[in-house]
């Protein structure tokens, strides 16, 4: 049978918080019948402030802590601390048994990869744009794929699995003939979806046109896929100038959950 020992020697509250089956384990429960159990912490008098703190260790005198308290007036807080000599630790947030967030002890907040895909990805190949034709750029080497989203070697999409709207940006340049021009345009599901950038070039024969540009676009995180294509218009088929990562490029974040 689960109890309480009041424990005043050592200052303790004991019970068998940690037995195997978790239904025999020392728990809070409200009287009332079918009611809400909500265990409070409160201050005394006229004071403002109360809180729970967990650490590491036993005696709690020099040990690493987690503290949920509200602080007066003015905000409540989940913190990270220590007492004495302790050991700052990162803050993590877990979800489905996997880390979902974590600030460290410098204050910068990681993100898990799965939480907000990224990728980028560029052509180290000169890549044929027929003529008066919209062809989709082959961006085949990854920089970075922190979800594994984006095919670098049979489709060139990119596919997250995380629903949310994406900053996209992307660009390529090809050799113009004579008085062509052309377009760099993002396609969602197989259909044009918008034109990031149209240029032309007039009079000069043999110099590079590049597209460039970027917009932010929904993606269900299930189905919602987005690619590059390329048009340019001449009298003959002309070819990518950008063979490395600055000459051609296509990239996507999530900049916000849905």
């Amino acid at each position: 049978m689960a109890q309480i020992i009041l424990d005043s020697s050592n200052n303790l509250i004991q019970g068998d918080f940690d037995n195997a089956t978790l239904n025999n384990r020392t728990k809070f429960k409200t009287t009332t019948l079918n009611g809400t159990t909500n265990v409070y912490a409160v201050p005394n008098g006229s004071s403002t402030s109360a809180g729970y703190s967990v650490s590491n260790a036993a005696d709690p005198t020099n040990a690493s802590k987690i503290v949920m308290a509200t602080n007066g007036t003015t905000d409540t807080q989940i913190i990270s601390g220590i007492n004495g000599s302790g050991t700052y630790l990162p803050l993590s947030f877990y979800t489905n048994n996997a880390l979902a967030m974590q600030i460290t002890t410098a204050g910068n907040i990681l993100v898990a990869a799965t939480a907000a895909p990224a990728f980028s990805a560029y052509c180290n190949a000169v890549q044929s744009i027929a003529n008066n034709t919209q062809t989709k750029l082959q961006f085949n080497v990854e920089q970075f794929d922190t979800n594994s989203n984006y095919d670098p070697t049979t489709n060139y999409r990119f596919t997250p699995t995380v629903a949310g709207y994406y900053q996209v940006s992307g660009g390529f340049s090809w050799q113009n003939q004579i008085n062509g021009y052309g377009t760099l345009s993002l396609y969602k599901n197989g259909s044009n979806y918008v034109t990031l950038h149209f240029g032309a070039a007039n009079g000069a024969t043999n110099q590079y046109l590049g597209h460039y540009g970027g917009c932010l676009v929904y993606l269900n995180g299930s189905t919602d896929y987005i690619e590059l294509y390329g048009y340019q218009v001449t009298a003959a088929s002309q070819n990518t100038g950008g063979t490395t990562s600055t000459g051609s490029y296509f990239t996507a974040s999530m900049a916000r959950s849905a």
